[in-house]
């Protein structure tokens, strides 16, 4: 079989009505690619699904080429490789409406880069000589791109903005001594990023030209800091650790309320575990990885958690062995899920799953808010 993946099945993109509360039956599974056990080396945990359906992944071939696709079930498309002057492609963690994403690379002359990528071709936002970048850039639906970046090899990262020219969000010279974590901005530009007080306390907050606002303080159910995804309205779903016991979570921060929605606060064993961070849509619903009763699965969330997908389930009569959903581009806002899977066959796939049409408790996810620019 080619480097390209075999395809199957169509992506439809007709469906705008989902149930309220789902089942993990109500899913169907669109394969977006797959790959035999012994054509590539490493598969990557995350993919990223947009609004249109199409899927962005990248894989690793045992010759050390790395290729970036986007499909939709339907067409297959290589976008990026390693093949000159990127060497090593890093995390991209959104894929736009108009197929724009961003992502941090190594070069060939042994410097770093970040790009966004768009139908026209590669466009440089920043490269380093010196050092590196320390967190993978996010892109919005405008092509707005947020990232942390030094000036030199000594000096603090700084939160930036770039959309043709490069615009500092916030830097360690006033409130905060320390900025960090992967940082997710929304269509409306507002960026979640981790930061550290000058009085050394954690704190989880968005950024906004000169405006911050603090979602976690480390003062409540969870610590000040956590890998974070932001949606249009201000809704942002999170892993952090707890407070209690410093236990991994995934928590969610929703029409003004912080909650728990994945994780053990008492001192007995647990058996819940996550070690990636969430992506959430505009309707608040939150889609990430987990184990409970060592059983790994996918989840999501609105009012309720519902696991999707879990190892051990058989799906295109093969043994789900692992899998993966993580990252602030992991679900869509018609509530679509990118999965990366292992069989236990030693093959993978690319999975769109889609909720199924359903006749009770319908609730519309065609966002019809105007979308506002950055200021």
């Amino acid at each position: 079989m080619s480097g390209f993946g075999k395809i199957s099945n169509y992506y439809f993109f007709a469906v705008t009505l989902i149930c309220s509360i789902v089942q993990a039956s109500d899913y169907n599974f669109i394969k977006i690619a797959d790959f035999d056990a012994d054509e590539i080396s490493r598969f990557p945990g995350n993919a990223a699904i947009n609004n249109n359906g199409d899927v962005i992944f990248t894989v690793n071939y045992p010759s050390g080429l790395e290729r970036t696709f986007i499909g939709n079930g339907s067409v297959l498309t290589p976008v990026l490789d390693t093949e000159g002057p990127i060497n090593s492609i890093f995390y991209h963690s959104r894929l736009n409406d108009n197929r724009q994403f961003a992502y941090r690379a190594s070069m060939d002359d042994g410097t770093q880069a970040l790009y966004r990528h768009s139908v026209s071709g590669e466009e440089l936002i920043r490269t380093t000589t010196s050092g590196s970048f320390s967190s993978v850039p996010s892109i919005n639906s405008n092509g707005d791109v947020a990232y942390l970046a030094r000036n030199d090899s000594s000096s603090p990262d700084y939160l930036y903005r770039w959309n043709g020219s490069e615009e500092l969000i916030l830097d360690t010279s006033g409130t905060y001594s320390w900025l960090g974590g992967w940082p997710s901005i929304s269509d409306n530009c507002d960026i979640v990023v981790n930061t550290k007080l000058n009085s050394s306390a954690d704190n989880l907050i968005i950024a906004n030209n000169n405006s911050t606002k603090v979602i976690l303080d480390g003062t409540g159910i969870f610590e000040g800091k956590g890998m974070s995804a932001i949606s249009k309205n201000g809704a942002i779903a999170f892993f952090s650790y707890l407070n209690s016991n410093s236990r991994q979570s995934i928590g969610r921060y929703y029409q003004n309320k912080v909650e728990l929605i994945f994780g053990d606060e008492g001192d007995e064993p647990t058996n819940k575990h996550v070690s990636n961070f969430p992506g959430i849509n505009d309707s608040g619903v939150v889609a990430f990885m987990g184990s409970s009763d060592n059983i790994t699965q996918g989840y999501i969330y609105d009012s309720a958690l519902v696991p999707v997908l879990s190892v051990g389930d058989v799906l295109d009569d093969k043994i789900v062995s692992g899998l993966g959903l993580q990252g602030d581009g992991c679900i869509n806002n018609l509530g679509h899920l990118a999965f990366t899977i292992k069989f236990d066959d030693g093959s993978w796939g690319v999975y769109a799953a889609i909720p199924e049409p359903c006749t009770l408790s319908l609730m519309v996810f065609g966002l019809l808010a105007l979308r506002r620019k950055c200021w």
